[in-house]
């Protein structure tokens, strides 16, 4: 009898080499055989046996112990081998048995094929006297790999015949481990028996949950009773967990190294998958070094789910570098391959069995072309470039593994070229050629992934476009001698970018004259290496232009030079101050607008001219508030686009980030060069940031395009409510901000279903390009139908009167604490030193930007006299307050819809709809009440109170899925949305009114930015208030869902915590018991969301006490703007400086004297 167990402890063990030596060897105990064989075999294979050798002797030994059963012909065929004995000498007869045990155990990879093509050799061989007998576990058929023979059999056990030597490992395992075995005897009993009984005879659940043990603290029975009923049931929840675990920040590397590892053709060294695990085919440099990983963070990114052993020939190197990497199991192979891990939230680990071989094609061919050098002679031991004998061995093989549907875009010639090996060296060369001949200002490295084989002919554009990177009009001259095709959809690369680029004007009149056919989006490209100078000089061309096409009424004003306005206004402060500490009425100095550049009352417009405006404010300000979440629905799509699931989520955030930074430079922008020429230029912006989205080549280009969107935005949103206020009396003005209010709030809701609808029908490209001629329409009504004084501020003048340390402190703050607050919970934990530097950072920031706001700057973006009024503070407060009760209900009543209701995503949207529209409609009303009364307390008190009530009201919404089947529950739902949607909607632009009526018009600009900046911040901050609520609460919630989870703990933290709402739709998915728990774990979890509502609208309801009342005025003045405009609003500010000075001087001030005429104003 022959036994072997290939032991899944011991990777000696498991390999056809060592099984075949320890058979040959337990042979020789009872028979001659193995000396016989032995000396056939020296004869012509001197030295250590190969495996094909031990393999030739196996069977020789096997057909040399059968012969002698078997008929006469059979012993004459087994001598002629060359044996000089008798055979009866030199074999006993008799049965041989072959135990060949724990086949199951041996991890999948080359070893494991060897062997099942070995039993496959084996089962073939017809002796009655042969008894093969195969252990296997139950978790793997060893049937389905090897065609049975009738002369031997595959035994099947069962788990209790499995129970003792589990038991025996187990124990064993205590034993060695210095931590379990200090345990007290009654732990290390409980141990055992969930180990034993839990295990179903599978010795790989056993070993991964000895190490989920070694890893805990047990310091009692109570914790290891709770420990031991949170281990997984099965193989397929411990690598759930295992995958749980992986660092939020190594999730792409560790999904590259399974897919690597489970389709690569050979073992790959520890320092290969280091490399090869950072590649990303989609980036333009698609291989860094400096991130590569070391050795020891491959190992420790996925325990348990990967081994190493040592390098198969130890004369090569015993360093770590050199062990060889495998899955540990041929279980884990198919987990990855299979169902449960595609639709789960782990899907990102699962590995595609048709894209596997395309994509590590593609990393070998992004590889390949970042190597440094091009000497063919690899050598294993080179620690630059360790991955790079397999990518140039092994590149062509994935891609002949590539199914034919996925190159279905490829032409046949393509083809035909991509499967050619000679092919490998080609582009060596050509990577060779540029690394040694690239010029200092060439960044960008070359990445060719499959759609470049477009021709056999790509060698040659290559070498085009080497040649104008080197400017070698010659080399140039030559190629396009050859005839090559310069149309768009032939050529591989932008080449007129290029020249350009290089200021090569000759190639680039070449190329044109060649038939070169410009790309879409060359234009935009060439814009950004524009040089200063000529940057400059464009504005100034602009800028004249809308000067001319203006009808200016400040015309003929005098500039004086910047300098000389900042040097007197600094040397009259103290002068000034005196003289109105003396003054019998200071106030009305203050109240009229003096200076050379008084205001003027302005003339009616007529009523198309009115229409055309708002048409294009409204067109402006629908396509700014659509783009803010038409990307919502479509950022899976893009996100399979670029094979990104890592930073798509910079897609939104990025706009977001940048409307809200620039908001407060905007305003200043316009005081400084006038409304119609900055409100032009932030449109030319939005319409970029659209056209770049649109046109977007990859990821990091559609995030920048999407912040240069969010700038443009920004600036629309703002400058329409500037010059609202510009254009119409305060009387007028709020049944306009209604319109824009409206607007706004419809394109809010209309963006999710727009985007939805383009990604599905067209593409997702077409969310960025419907903007394109709406946006163009708009420009041009703006540029030929709005008049308003436009001062002739020159370029340069302009950007010295800007308070440039102001704006960098406002732009800084804004960006660092936005992103703390958005990266908390999120990319990083809250008590991370990341979050928690960007969030005190930002509030710093912010500080030091009021100290220079109120020491230093001489035009400040934000001028702090007006925080001297409490009548504003309560306007902000106001602002404050909404934006973070409207953005609460927005964003958690979805969350209520899909956890607690069971709606899905689209259906939570249509229940949206009793909020949505309560909110277009009011904030309509509210400006026309404006209108017809002049009162704008009456709207703020009345939206507040319904903001109370609605938001209190949420705390009865129904719980339970079937609920809302009946008619009051509905009922329920409705009213209570549209209560509060109301109350949302009756405060969008009334308390901008009111804060626009209770400041001199020359810092409208200026308090309306701040205004829009302050309902940014609320947004933001609203949604870390309520998802921190909500997390904690499912945190408490944890200990109920785990004992309904029956101690399933990774089921339980993917239910509770900061992952709960990011798991919602996970929840239908569960059994019902388990589901009603979380639901109403869930619905009390969303309770003190609306708690914090009801305190948010409470709390605007108290500030809008202390709002001033005045009545609005039906006259409207104009506003000068410019370099004029700019110091008569400092003169202001040092006669208020004063007043309030002198007003500090005389505390005891009775009558009507002028302290207190110049108090009241």
């Amino acid at each position: 009898m022959v036994y072997f167990y290939f032991g899944f402890d011991d990777f000696m063990c498991q390999n056809l080499s060592t099984f075949l030596k320890s058979a040959l060897e337990q042979l020789c105990y009872r028979e001659k055989v193995l000396a016989l064989v032995e000396a056939l075999h020296q004869q012509y294979c001197p030295g250590p046996p190969s495996l094909q050798a031990l393999k030739t002797r196996f069977f020789t030994a096997i057909e040399l112990l059968c012969a002698g059963e078997e008929e006469p012909d059979s012993t004459d065929s087994t001598v002629s081998i060359g044996s000089t004995e008798p055979l009866e000498e030199t074999v006993v007869s008799g049965a041989t048995y072959l135990v060949l045990d724990g086949i199951d155990e041996i991890p999948y990879g080359p070893e494991c094929e060897m062997v099942i093509q070995f039993l496959s050799q084996l089962a073939a061989h017809q002796h009655r006297r042969l008894h093969i007998l195969v252990f296997s576990r139950p978790e793997w058929d060893i049937e389905t790999s090897v065609v049975l023979s009738s002369s031997w059999t595959a035994l099947r056990i069962t788990s209790a015949d499995i129970e003792p030597d589990v038991k025996t490992y187990v124990v064993n395992q205590i034993g060695l481990n210095h931590k379990l075995r200090k345990q007290p005897e009654h732990v290390k009993d409980d141990i055992v028996k969930k180990l034993v009984y839990g295990s179903g005879g599978m010795f790989r659940w056993t070993a991964l949950q000895m190490q989920e043990l070694n890893s805990r603290r047990i310091m009692r029975r109570k914790e290891s009773t709770s420990i031991l009923s949170s281990l997984p049931i099965d193989l397929d929840s411990t690598y759930e967990r295992i995958l749980a675990k992986v660092d939020s920040n190594f999730v792409d590397e560790a999904a590259a190294a399974l897919r690597w590892l489970v389709s690569a053709s050979r073992p790959l060294f520890v320092e290969e998958l280091a490399e090869a695990c950072i590649i990303r085919v989609e980036d333009p440099c698609p291989f860094d070094r400096e991130n590569r990983l070391s050795p020891l963070d491959i190992l420790d990114l996925l325990p348990g789910l990967i081994k190493v052993e040592p390098a198969p020939d130890p004369s090569i190197d015993l360093r770590l570098r050199f062990h060889t990497v495998s899955l540990a199991h041929f279980s884990v192979k198919e987990y990855l391959l299979g169902q449960r891990i595609c639709s789960g939230p782990l899907k990102i680990f699962g590995v595609d069995a048709k894209l596997a071989h395309s994509y590590i094609a593609r990393c070998c061919l992004a590889y390949i072309s970042c190597c440094n050098d091009v000497v063919l002679s690899l050598k294993i031991d080179d620690p630059a470039d360790s991955l790079r004998p397999y990518a140039f061995s092994e590149w062509t093989h994935h891609a002949s593994m590539t199914p034919q549907d996925l190159l279905r875009d490829v032409s046949a010639q393509a083809l035909e070229v991509f499967r050619n090996p000679e092919t490998c060296l080609t582009m060596n060369a050509i990577t060779n050629l540029v690394q040694r001949t690239k010029s200092g200002g060439f960044r960008s490295q070359l990445s060719i992934p499959f759609n470049s084989y477009k021709t056999t002919d790509w060698p040659r554009y290559y070498m085009l476009l080497y040649a104008i990177r080197l400017q070698n009009l010659t080399m140039v001259k030559l190629l396009l001698e050859q005839g090559l095709d310069l149309s768009s959809n032939a050529r591989t690369d932008d080449f007129l970018v290029l020249a350009l680029d290089s200021q090569q004007l000759d190639i680039a009149e070449l190329l044109l004259d060649n038939g070169y056919e410009p790309g879409r989006s060359e234009l935009l490209l060439g814009m950004t290496h524009a040089t200063p100078h000529i940057l400059t000089a464009f504005v100034d061309l602009i800028f004249w232009f809308l000067n001319m096409s203006t009808t200016a009424t400040d015309g003929g004003a005098k500039q004086l030079p910047l300098g000389a306005v900042d040097d007197a206004t600094m040397a009259t402060i103290t002068d000034d101050e005196k003289a109105l500490n003396g003054r019998g009425n200071p106030s009305a100095d203050a109240a009229a607008p003096a200076g050379n550049g008084p205001s003027n009352v302005q003339p009616p417009r007529s009523t198309i001219q009115i229409f055309l405006l708002m048409t294009a404010a409204c067109m402006s300000v629908f396509l700014a508030a659509l783009d803010m979440t038409i990307i919502t629905t479509a950022l899976p799509t893009i996100a399979e686009h670029f094979g990104s699931s890592a930073g798509f989520a910079w897609v939104g955030s990025a706009f977001m980030l940048a409307a809200a930074a620039s908001t407060a430079n905007w305003g200043k922008f316009s005081d400084v060069w006038g409304r119609k020429p900055v409100l032009l230029a932030a449109s030319a912006v939005f319409f970029l940031g659209c056209a770049l989205c649109g046109a977007a080549t990859s990821l990091a280009m559609l995030i920048a395009g999407r912040a240069v969107q969010g700038v443009g935005a920004g600036g629309l949103l703002t400058l329409v409510n500037i010059i609202i206020g510009d254009i119409f009396s305060a009387r007028e003005r709020g049944k306009y901000y209604g319109m824009i209010g409206m607007v706004w709030a419809t394109a809010s809701a209309l963006g999710p279903i727009v985007g939805g609808a383009l990604t599905n029908n067209v593409s997702w490209r077409w969310c960025f390009y419907i903007n394109l001629p709406i946006s163009g329409t708009a420009f041009f009504i703006i540029l030929f139908t709005l008049h308003l004084p436009t001062p002739h501020t020159p370029l340069l003048a302009g950007l010295r009167s800007i308070d440039w340390l102001g704006s960098l402190l406002i732009t800084g703050g804004t960006l660092m604490l936005l992103m703390g607050l958005q990266y908390g919970g999120n990319a990083y934990p809250w008590r991370s030193v990341t979050v928690i530097c960007l969030i005190v950072f930002g509030v710093v920031t912010l500080v030091l930007f009021g100290l220079v706001e109120h020491r230093l700057a001489v035009y400040p973006l934000l001028p702090t006299h007006l925080f001297a009024s409490r009548s504003n503070v309560a306007v902000l407060c106001v602002c404050l307050f909404h934006g973070l009760a409207f953005t609460q209900a927005i964003y958690f009543l979805p969350t209520y819809f899909q956890a607690v209701l069971g709606a899905t995503p689209l259906l939570s949207g249509v229940y949206l709809l009793p909020v949505c529209l309560p909110v277009s409609l009011c904030a309509a009303g509210s400006g026309i009440y404006l209108k017809r009364t002049g009162r704008f307390r009456d709207p703020i008190i009345l939206g507040l109170l319904l903001a109370v009530l609605g938001s209190g009201l949420l705390l009865n919404l129904p719980r339970g899925r079937n609920v809302p089947s009946t008619s009051s529950a509905w009922a329920r739902i409705v009213i209570y949305q549209g209560i509060t949607g109301a109350g949302i909607g009756l405060n969008f632009q009334p308390p901008l009114v009111a804060l626009q009526s209770n400041v001199p018009p020359q810092n409208n600009a200026s308090a309306t930015a701040f205004f829009s900046l302050t309902r940014n911040m609320a947004s933001a901050i609203a949604v870390v208030a309520a998802s921190a609520a909500f997390a904690n609460r499912m945190t408490a919630q944890r200990p109920a869902i785990l004992a309904a989870a029956a101690g399933n703990a990774s089921l339980a933290d993917m239910l509770s915590g900061d992952a709960a709402q990011a798991n919602l739709l996970l929840v239908d998915r569960l059994p019902p018991d388990l589901r009603s728990v979380v639901r109403a774990a869930m619905y009390d979890a969303v309770r003190p969301v609306w708690i914090q509502t009801t305190c948010f609208a409470a709390a605007g309801l108290i500030a809008c006490l202390f709002i001033h009342a005045k009545p609005l005025q039906s006259v409207h003045e104009t506003v000068n703007t410019g370099i004029e405009g700019e110091k008569e609003r400092r003169r202001i500010a040092l006669e208020q400086r004063a007043h309030r000075k002198a007003t500090r001087g005389e505390p005891q001030v009775r009558g009507n004297g002028p302290a207190k005429e110049a108090a009241e104003v």
